[in-house]
């Protein structure tokens, strides 16, 4: 290694590192580690970490249960908190009268919200339009609680529709709540009609 130094009359100084005897540098000590280096080969020991098998155990059961909690709980579609305002079909029925559908039924609960009755249909005209097949209504009727002969006293409809001509129908009522945030009362898809 030479070092460069300034002497005071501007010239400079060259000097080198102690050479021990025997006359050959030892390389070993320059650098930075002075000599305390670890060669390339040695490699660092430690002892390695192990568990004593039940930390393992735990902490798969806990893993499994995470996994599985969320499942835990009531299934099926939500249901509002506020009862006291909801209203639901206690029955429905309907009956061809000529080419018209004559519908009748009932709603129980908190039935003096309802704002309106939606009849939803689908004509079936032979089994080629797949009477199992999902509901998928093809005609929408909306009637006011008056329109659809409703009685505040008893909360039971009675009029009638003349849809589309088809030998049988499809259909659910709709009761329409006139709280929007809370859900309608939807009648199970019942099917009116002659498929003979």
């Amino acid at each position: 290694m030479i070092h460069a130094t300034s002497a005071a009359a501007g010239q400079i100084e060259k000097t080198q590192p102690a050479t021990p005897p025997g006359g050959v540098p030892d390389r070993s000590r320059s650098g930075p580690c002075a000599g305390n280096c670890p060669s390339s080969h040695e490699v660092p020991k430690t002892a390695p970490v192990r568990g004593n098998g039940k930390t393992g155990l735990l902490s798969l059961f806990l893993l499994c249960c995470l996994l599985i909690l969320p499942a835990c709980g009531k299934k099926g579609p939500p249901e509002p908190r506020d009862s006291s305002r909801t209203f639901r079909w206690a029955e429905v029925q309907a009956e061809m009268t000529g080419p018209c559908l004559g519908f009748s039924g009932s709603l129980e609960g908190a039935y003096g919200n309802l704002d309106g009755i939606r009849i939803e249909l689908s004509p079936v005209n032979g089994p080629d339009d797949c009477p199992g097949c999902p509901f998928v209504p093809r005609e929408i009727a909306l009637f006011s609680p008056s329109d659809a002969g409703f009685d505040p006293r008893s909360g039971e409809i009675a009029f009638a529709y003349c849809p589309v001509p088809a030998m049988a129908y499809r259909w659910r009522l709709i009761g329409i709540s006139v709280y929007t945030s809370l859900p309608h009362a939807v009648s199970a898809v019942k099917m009116t009609g002659n498929m003979r």
